[in-house]
C-alpha cells in the first residue's frame, strides 16, 4: 500500500509539474539547454535522496523538494527533436521509446537484484533501513550524473538549431513553431506551401 500511494503521489506531482512546466516554465523562464541539465542533475540530488532516506515520510521530502527533475523527459525530448528533419520526427520518437521500453526491461531486474544485495549486506539488526537498502538508488544516481554530464556537453558543443532541419526534397515547406506566446509552446508544425510559393516554383 505505501508503494502504491508513493507512486500514485509521483504520477499526479509528474503531471502537474511537466503540465505547468512546458507552458510556462521552459518557455519563459530558461531555454531547453539549461533545462535538460538541470532537471537531470535535480535527478541526480533526488536519487540520492530517495536512498538515504531513512524513513517512509522522507521519500515524500524528496519528492516534493526535487519535484522539478519531472521536466526531464519533455525537455530532453524537444531537444532532441530540434536537431532531426521534420519528417523524421515520428523515427525519433519511435527510437526513444524503444529505448525506454529497453532501459525498463534491463533496470527492474538489476534494481531488484541490487536491492538484494544491499538487503543481505546491511546490518543483521535492521537490513531494511539500513543506508545499503538504497543501493539501487545509488547506482541511479551515478547513471543521472553521467547523464547530466553528456547532456551539458553535448548543448554545449552542438548548440540547437532555431528550428528542426528540413530534409532534401523540402524546399516549398514552411516550418515554423505554432505558438500562442511570443516564445512559443515548442510544438513545431508545417504549412503547406503558399499559392505565391507555388506558382514561384513552377
Amino acid at each position: 500500500i505505501q508503494i502504491g500511494a508513493f507512486l500514485s503521489a509521483a504520477g499526479l506531482l509528474s503531471i502537474c509539474v511537466q503540465g505547468v512546466g512546458i507552458k510556462y516554465i521552459i518557455p519563459k523562464r530558461m531555454s531547453i539547454a539549461r533545462a535538460v541539465p538541470m532537471s537531470l542533475a535535480v535527478h541526480t540530488i533526488a536519487s540520492i535522496g530517495y536512498g538515504a532516506s531513512p524513513v517512509g515520510w522522507g521519500m515524500y521530502v524528496v519528492l516534493g523538494v526535487t519535484a522539478i527533475a519531472f521536466l526531464s523527459e519533455p525537455s530532453l525530448r524537444s531537444a532532441m527533436s530540434l536537431w532531426v528533419p521534420v519528417e523524421e520526427q515520428g523515427a525519433l520518437q519511435g527510437a526513444m521509446a524503444s529505448l525506454r521500453t529497453i532501459s525498463l526491461a534491463v533496470g527492474s531486474p538489476a534494481a531488484g537484484a541490487l536491492f538484494s544485495w544491499g538487503i543481505h549486506n546491511g546490518p543483521s539488526d535492521d537490513p531494511e533501513h539500513s543506508i545499503t537498502a538504497g543501493t539501487p538508488f545509488f547506482v541511479s544516481a551515478l547513471c543521472f550524473g553521467l547523464a547530466t554530464c553528456v547532456a551539458a556537453y553535448a548543448l554545449v558543443k552542438y548548440p540547437s538549431p532555431e528550428a528542426p532541419p528540413k530534409a532534401p526534397g523540402t524546399d516549398t515547406a514552411a516550418v515554423e513553431m505554432a505558438s500562442s506566446s511570443k516564445r512559443g509552446s515548442g510544438l513545431w508544425i508545417v504549412k503547406p506551401p503558399t499559392d505565391a510559393g507555388a506558382n514561384a516554383a513552377v
